[in-house]
């Protein structure tokens, strides 16, 4: 699976949870196993924590499946962060 997803929220902390959700939700779309959706999930909030400073700020966030793994990049206030998981050698 070859695909970009891309989401805008604000950097509001109720919408920082809907970001974190729609990415969980696309990396299991894309097959990726349950406990390692955990951990990209996980990953993807502290960055969200992290770069979020302002709730008046938006929140960028672009999703790439591809097959050696996925990359999530998030954006916000100038800076960004990318969080990358490899895909399981046997979805290769």
């Amino acid at each position: 699976m070859s695909s970009v997803f891309t989401l805008r929220v604000p950097a509001d902390p109720q919408f920082r949870g809907l970001a974190n959700d729609v990415v969980a939700r696309y990396v299991e779309l894309a097959g990726l196993p349950n406990g390692e959706r955990e951990t990209v999930a996980a990953a993807v909030a502290a960055a969200l924590e992290d770069l979020a400073a302002a709730p008046a700020e938006t929140i960028d966030l672009a999703c790439t499946a591809r097959p050696a793994g996925f990359d999530i990049t998030v954006r916000c206030g100038g800076r960004s962060a990318v969080v990358h998981h490899p895909q399981p050698a046997a979805k290769r």
